[in-house]
């Protein structure tokens, strides 16, 4: 009879098996770096893409570890994530789209200039790594947790299991892992504060115990204002998501986009609320986490609960395995792709070369074997990581924003707002002082980016010098078979260029 150890194991390997074989026919397929971006499927495919990209370390820890230490004063953050992602997919990628609709990548979105499309991918690129990090951390910790292994050996498992699936998994394959891992990933955020309920064990703290304390939890040391506008920055920094803008713009049917892109928004907003449930619960499992990076593996706790029984476990802690690894080679994958086709690709001009896809691949390996170097220190809170990456998270969403609400600017404004965004961040996650304010931050972040293009912003054309009055005469006609003189690319009715 199996342990709850090799229970655990065998469901792991049964559902990553699973997992290959619903993408192994279409492995391999890309030929070059478009393919890669390129995505078919429905309105239900891309939905289930979006949540799965969607589930990675923020609603797997950071929102359920926040709601577990801090209580229902926290309760922003899910909410704000929620919004974030609500109003990324249903106003303004279809905006973004609609200007843009030949766009394969969301740096094309932002522009179609060499320099701030440059700019946007490597921000998104170090957004992407900052999460995949703390992906591939928390994965550590849930096998040396589950089979009592030693904290680096797991973790360079957890990144070697990644950069093994960011080389194997192509869009076509993991497009039909999402089908999958979706329905995991719902059951798993579903299951767990149902079983915190009814499995509480023997300890004191009930259901009615759990919520009557849930206002007075563990203070932050911050003023409350702050604290509220640091979780309403966290919704900031999910405009520029590059998960889920990057699974969005690899889908090219716009029936698809659209439909499928407002069904992932609920799907996201009902997952997120049940992270928070699952963290708020969590005391009725295991009431011993007092510190951060303690509570971050709240989620674990419920799942590897000694109440229930072994098989349901196994099941559970498979689904958050499975989550966080699909969500970290995705980052990895993104961080590849977009450095390849949005740095690499204007300068070597080989959009349809394998070589491009080859360097694709080595940065997301590369991305891999630094993120195990960067998540070493176990004791490290995976909100720093996860706060860094939506911050500049803040700085693209506000690019994009104003992009799709028709602010213009010139292309120096374009990637010199990017690059002063992108300062304040490095600033503010440099100084203690500031890095303990969490994501307000996201706001002078944003800030800097609308300062700047609106600095840098198309000078108006001034109106011509009244002429005296004369007769009109009426335009020639134009003859048959002549056309009208065509508009330079970006030119608006009224003269001004557009990004």
């Amino acid at each position: 009879m199996l342990n709850r150890e090799g229970w655990s194991l065998l469901a792991i390997l049964l559902f990553f098996l699973a997992l290959l074989g619903a993408g192994f026919a279409h492995m391999g397929r890309e030929r070059s770096v478009a393919d890669r971006l390129r995505e078919g499927g429905g309105a239900a495919d891309t939905a289930a893409g979006l949540v799965v990209a969607a589930g990675g370390v923020v609603l797997l820890a950071i929102v359920p570890g926040t709601l577990y230490l801090y209580g229902l004063s926290r309760l922003l953050m899910p909410l704000s994530l929620a919004a974030g992602a609500c109003a990324l997919l249903c106003g303004v990628l279809p905006r973004l789209r609609a200007a843009a609709p030949r766009a394969l990548s969301a740096a094309e979105l932002y522009s179609r200039a060499s320099a701030p499309r440059a700019a946007f991918a490597v921000i998104g690129a170090m957004s992407a790594l900052g999460l995949a990090t703390g992906a591939i951390a928390l994965l550590g910790r849930v096998i040396a947790g589950v089979f009592s292994l030693h904290q680096t050996l797991a973790l360079g498992a957890a990144a070697l299991l990644c950069a093994i699936l960011a080389l194997l998994c192509g869009p076509q394959s993991r497009r039909r892992m999402d089908r999958l891992q979706v329905l995991l990933l719902v059951g798993l955020l579903a299951a767990l504060p149902a079983s915190a309920v009814l499995h509480s064990g023997d300890n004191d703290n009930t259901l009615a115990a759990v919520l009557a304390s849930a206002f007075s939890r563990l203070a932050t040391g911050n003023p409350v204002l702050v604290d509220m506008l640091s979780d309403l920055g966290w919704g900031l920094g999910v405009l520029g998501a590059v998960s889920l803008l990057s699974r969005a713009t690899a889908v090219q049917e716009e029936y698809a986009a659209r439909y499928g892109g407002r069904i992932g928004a609920a799907l996201l907003a009902l997952l997120t609320v049940l992270s928070a449930a699952a963290g708020l619960l969590g005391r009725m499992v295991e009431e011993g986490l007092t510190t951060l990076a303690a509570a971050e593996t709240v989620l674990l706790q419920e799942a590897t609960n000694a109440v229930l029984p072994a098989p349901v476990s196994a099941v559970l802690v498979a689904a958050l395995t499975m989550g966080l690894l699909l969500s970290a080679q995705g980052l990895l994958r993104a961080a590849g792709n977009l450095l390849a086709w949005d740095v690499a690709e204007p300068v070597l001009k080989g959009k349809q070369e394998r070589p491009l896809c080859r360097t694709a691949d080595g940065i997301a390996v590369a991305g891999a074997a630094l993120a195990f170097l960067l998540a070493l220190d176990q004791s490290a809170a995976l909100t720093n990581m996860a706060q860094a990456a939506f911050l500049l998270g803040a700085v693209l969403g506000a690019g994009l924003a104003l992009r799709a609400f028709g602010r213009p600017t010139t292309v120096l404004g374009a990637w010199v707002s990017l690059a002063a965004g992108a300062g304040v961040v490095v600033a503010w996650t440099a100084v203690p002082a500031l890095r303990n304010l969490g994501m307000l931050g996201a706001l002078p972040s944003a800030g800097a980016v609308a300062l700047v293009q609106w600095l840098l912003r198309p000078r108006r054309q001034e109106a011509p010098a009244p002429q005296p009055e004369t007769v009109s005469e009426a335009p020639a006609p134009v003859e048959e078979g002549e056309a009208e003189p065509a508009r330079s690319e970006g030119e608006e009715n009224d003269g001004t260029l557009a990004l």
